[in-house]
């Protein structure tokens, strides 16, 4: 699990750690980094209060914690005390597990 992190987020902002991929596959073969897909799940560690549609506010429906599927090839990374993050919004979650 994500250490918890002093930031504030605006809008419908995420920021999310991703899953780390494996090294190794099944078969014992170990991958380099330029072939290992970058995962699309990981953990929800910080998020803003929501936005604005329609002039009705809209609060997230993610909280910190929540297991997410997110959509590949969004967001911002950023790093954050020596971390990697995923910055995305609340549009590209697909799924939410809750926490797991």
């Amino acid at each position: 699990m994500a250490k918890k992190l002093n930031v504030k987020l605006v809008d419908d902002r995420i920021l999310i750690q991703r899953d780390v991929p494996d090294k190794i596959t099944d078969k014992g073969i170990i991958l380099p980094e330029n072939v290992k897909k970058k995962p699309i799940t990981g953990h929800v560690v910080a998020h803003g209060p929501g936005r604005y549609s329609g002039g009705t506010f809209v609060p997230n429906s993610v909280a910190v914690g929540d297991y997410i599927l997110f959509a590949n090839g969004e967001g911002v990374q950023v790093t954050i005390d020596g971390d990697e993050y995923l910055l995305i919004t609340e549009t590209h979650v697909h799924v939410n597990f809750g926490k797991k």
